[in-house]
């Protein structure tokens, strides 16, 4: 640098951006940024020697020779390399920005202050209205998941639990979440509007007419989809997904009105104790079999208003138990063991049967007879 700037007041100096810039802003950046390479961010600038300040001159000239763009890019790598913790841009570049921000007085530095500001606006989260460099920022670009839970009127944890499953936070060894990247604004946006529909377990329950303990083995058995997919997350479920649920229950309507036959029908929790089975399993089988169920009372929407035709219900365990058989016994048949019978389920060649389709307490998994019976004709190859 010292050579280049010797040349310069030679009047030798050459046409480019860092030429053209003021005598003492070039040199004062140079020593100041290459400093800040040099020795870090938390230099005390009192404490520097000629000889580190004449090292970090020049390694300061090897960037700012290149333009604007090559000091950016090295903050951004700066940025890149961080530390895993929560410190912004002053602990960042601590030194150097301490220096440029005392400048504020000489609109000369306004060459070097511009991109450097323009640099933090895009890349740190940065609050409207905050001032950097003697200039308030517009509008915020980027959020924490802090500032993304409070401005936005979210809940921390649901917040976290959203991060966690786009890949921006992750859990750390307390269990806490830890950011890895920076929420840009229109993904806040969406975010906001994603957990604005996802409601709790409890009051999903009540928009349903279930009990919380029927929810909860509904979701056991996928029969309804949390939002948050992730072990340990909070239980959530979407407006769409209860949307989705609840009419897949009602797909089978029938009017109540004219039928005669819906008078001796009953509720789900009732059909459940003819049945001797749990209001899950009731609302299970409905969904795939299309049993018909109604609502005596239009208005009412809830499951819990509805009712269904307990004969139909009983005629369809029937019918399924008639046409099942334990892994053993399937193995049996097929001479093989239990799991390579899971295997044959796996695989697709057979179809195990549905856990809300078994009224028996001891639960054993099984399979559809028509498929053993398929694989030993021959109609499926093993």
């Amino acid at each position: 640098m010292i050579h280049h700037m010797g040349e310069r007041v030679k009047g030798a100096a050459g046409a480019g951006w860092f030429d053209n810039l003021p005598f003492h802003v070039a040199t004062q950046t140079c020593e100041n940024f290459g400093l800040l390479l040099l020795k870090g961010p938390t230099t005390n600038r009192q404490l520097v020697s000629d000889l580190d300040w004449a090292k970090s001159g020049h390694i300061g000239f090897t960037f700012l020779r290149h333009g604007p763009d090559a000091m950016i890019e090295k903050l951004a790598e700066l940025e890149r390399r961080r530390p895993n913790d929560n410190s912004l841009y002053r602990a960042r570049f601590g030194v150097f920005f301490e220096w440029l921000r005392n400048r504020e007085d000489d609109p000369a530095f306004d060459a070097i202050r511009d991109p450097v500001r323009q640099f933090i606006f895009d890349t740190y989260p940065v609050q409207k209205d905050a001032l950097v460099l003697g200039v308030k920022n517009p509008r915020r670009k980027l959020h924490t998941h802090r500032s993304l839970s409070k401005e936005r009127r979210l809940d921390f944890t649901k917040t976290g639990h959203a991060l966690l499953q786009r890949g921006d936070v992750r859990k750390n060894d307390s269990n806490s979440f830890e950011l890895l990247r920076y929420v840009p604004s229109n993904v806040a946006d969406e975010i906001a509007h994603e957990l604005n529909r996802v409601f709790t377990a409890e009051r999903t329950a009540k928009k349903l007419g279930v009990t919380r303990a029927t929810l909860s083995q509904l979701s056991q058995n996928r029969l309804i989809q949390p939002h948050f997919k992730h072990r340990g997350a909070v239980p959530g479920f979407h407006s769409n997904e209860i949307w989705r649920f609840a009419t897949s229950v009602t797909k089978g309507w029938v009017p109540f009105l004219g039928n005669k036959s819906a008078a001796k029908w009953v509720s789900f929790q009732d059909a459940a104790k003819r049945c001797k089975c749990a209001t899950w399993q009731v609302l299970g089988m409905v969904i795939p079999y299309g049993l018909p169920v109604t609502n005596p009372d239009r208005k009412k929407k809830l499951l819990s208003d509805h009712i269904t035709c307990p004969r139909a219900l009983a005629r369809k365990y029937d019918e399924v138990e008639r046409n099942a058989v334990t892994f053993l016994k399937a193995g049996n048949m097929l001479g093989c063991n239990t799991a390579q019978v899971e295997e044959l389920v796996v695989r697709g060649l057979l179809t195990e049967t549905p856990a809300f389709a078994i009224r028996s307490r001891k639960k054993y998994r099984t399979v559809e007879l028509a498929g053993v019976h398929s694989l030993l004709n021959g109609d499926q190859q093993i």
